[in-house]
């Protein structure tokens, strides 16, 4: 719509190419963390903001470099609640939430217009664990639990905020966001938009994050993270080992009591994997399965404990692969 963003902010690791089709979009800055989609960043960025939890060793390191905290942007699960985030983080302190409805408004589960996307879609709508909201103009409103769990994120954070930023909902519709300034975005643009921000001007003073000196180091402690993959990797094999065993014995009708040591151990083996340097990082490339056993998780109200194993196996045939891409990747950039 002719729109020139001056930043904008991209965390979906399966964001489809249709979404950057004619549009040129190489002279914006780029915030992206782990699990941003690479393509994203090979034909889109080229000027680039990374910020994030990639890995507990990793971002210890890039902070005693920096001599000041790599940044960790409070994540709310959707890409416009990282926006708001690093919005706060920048310094900004008055906000407008445009878009942000947060249900089913009209009757529609995503944007209209768009080719391929979903559009009025009474079959997703119906697929949802849907619940009751407030609208903004006070009637009550269907949503579904992901975006009730957004719009509290939302919440939470301007409460936590409160004293240091405004925050205004120009969505002219949607769910009630509690803490926000209602208003139309003709006034929001009337009050708040009388002169441009100087965002190139400003980018331009900010300093490198890292030395040519700094980057030799990097490299260095980079190289030595390959020692610590195979920890991983068996950690991954024990596991899928572990839930194998499971499964056999849950088909064979064993009760919870007798099959509960065996569920203890698999929920503690996931603990420890959790704990292991560069889990975080191995994760990043296991984004699919980690997607997709979020979505059921907030789709289902009850899970049986069979479905449940299964789940986590599939997410540990994810991180299998995983460790092999990444020590891939490792090896290419040591």
């Amino acid at each position: 719509a002719g729109v020139r963003p001056d930043m904008v902010c991209t965390i979906d690791p399966e964001s489809p190419d249709r979404f950057f089709e004619n549009l040129d979009v190489t002279d914006l800055a780029w915030c992206c963390n782990r699990i941003t989609r690479p393509w994203v960043l090979e034909h889109c960025a080229k000027r680039v903001y990374y910020y994030g939890f990639f890995e507990k060793r990793w971002n210890q390191i890039l902070d005693e470099n920096m001599e000041y905290p790599f940044p960790d942007i409070p994540s709310g699960g959707c890409v416009s609640a990282t926006a708001f985030a690093l919005a706060c983080y920048l310094g900004f302190r008055e906000l407008s939430l445009i878009g942000q409805d947060m249900a089913f408004t009209g009757g529609s589960s995503h944007t209209a217009g768009i080719e391929g996307a979903f559009g009025d879609n009474d079959e997703y709508i119906k697929s949802r664990n849907r619940i009751q909201v407030e609208g903004i103009d006070g009637t009550m409103l269907e949503t579904d639990f992901q975006m009730w769990y957004y719009k509290k994120w939302f919440e939470k954070a301007i409460r936590a905020n409160e004293g240091l930023i405004e925050v205004i909902d120009a969505t002219e519709g949607g769910a009630r966001i509690e803490g926000t300034r209602l208003m139309t975005l003709k006034d929001v643009v009337a009050e708040y938009c009388s002169r441009p921000l100087p965002f190139e001007e400003i980018e331009k003073n900010i300093p490198d994050a890292y030395s040519a000196e700094t980057k030799t180091k990097l490299a260095a402690e980079w190289h030595k993270m390959r020692q610590q993959i195979d920890s991983i990797d068996t950690q991954v094999k024990q596991g899928l080992a572990i839930q194998e065993k499971l499964l056999q014995e849950l088909r064979q009708q064993r009760s919870v009591a007798e099959l509960m040591p065996d569920l203890k151990r698999m929920m503690g083996h996931n603990e420890e994997l959790e704990q292991l340097p560069l889990f975080g990082m191995m994760v990043s490339y296991a984004q699919t399965e980690e997607y997709a056993l979020g979505d059921e998780i907030y789709q289902k109200e009850e899970m049986g404990i069979e479905e449940l194993v299964e789940k986590n196996y599939t997410l540990y045939q994810g991180y299998e692969r995983a460790v092999s891409l990444l020590t891939e990747d490792i090896e290419m950039y040591a």
